[in-house]
C-alpha cells in the first residue's frame, strides 16, 4: 500500500508507526524483517525477472502485472478458474496510539479523493474508494484485470492461517516449478 507516489509500503509502515509514537529505528527494524522470509525463501515476486522477460511464470498480483506489462507487452495475466484469494490493505490504529487525532487526519488525508486517485494509478492496484473507481479519468478506469465484470470475476475467498502441512505442500510445489 503506496500512501503516496513515490513511498513505499516500508515508508507507509514507518509512517504509521511513527504516527502511532513507535522510535523510527524500531519501525525501520520492523518494516526490514517483514521483507525478509520471502527473500530468505527464494519466492519473492522478482518483477524484474517477469518485466524483462527472464522468468516464463510466477505468481503475481494483479497491480504488479499491470506495473510490469509497461516494460514487456509479451506477458498474460489469468485469473486460476479455481479462485483466487481476496486481499485486503489497512491502515488501523493499534490501540496504544499516542497521537490518536494525528492518526485520524492521516486517514482522512488518505482517503481525499484525488489523493486516493493518486495513489491508486501509482502502485497499479484496485481501490475500494468510490471516488477512484467511478473517475472515468482513472488511468484504471473499468479495467477487466482489475475490476472484471460479474460474468468474468472469478470465485474468492478470505486466506486465514494455512495448516503447516498445507503451507508444506503448496511450498514443495512451487518449488518444483522453479526447478523445472
Amino acid at each position: 500500500f503506496a500512501v503516496a507516489p513515490g513511498i513505499s509500503r516500508s515508508g507507509s509502515t514507518i509512517a504509521t508507526g511513527l504516527i502511532s509514537g513507535v522510535r523510527r529505528s524500531e519501525m525501520a527494524q520492523f518494516s526490514f524483517l517483514m521483507v525478509l522470509a520471502p527473500i530468505i525463501g527464494e519466492q519473492s515476486l522478482d518483477l524484474l525477472k517477469m518485466a524483462t522477460g527472464e522468468a516464463a511464470v510466477g505468481p503475481y498480483y494483479a497491480g504488479d502485472y499491470l506495473t510490469m506489462l509497461d516494460n514487456n507487452e509479451d506477458l498474460e495475466f489469468f485469473y486460476p478458474k479455481e479462485g483466487t484469494n481476496i486481499f485486503v490493505d489497512a491502515i488501523c490504529i493499534p490501540e496504544s496510539v499516542k497521537h490518536y487525532d494525528e492518526a485520524m487526519l492521516y486517514i482522512d488525508f488518505l482517503l481525499e479523493p484525488d489523493v486516493a486517485l493518486n495513489n491508486a494509478e501509482y502502485i497499479g492496484y484496485a481501490s475500494p474508494h468510490r471516488a477512484v473507481v467511478e473517475n472515468p479519468d482513472y488511468y484504471y478506469y473499468e479495467n477487466e484485470i482489475l475490476y472484471p465484470s460479474p460474468e468474468d470475476t472469478p470465485p474468492t475467498q478470505y486466506y486465514h492461517d494455512i495448516d503447516p502441512e498445507i503451507r508444506n505442500y503448496y511450498e514443495n510445489l512451487w518449488i518444483d516449478l522453479k526447478l523445472y
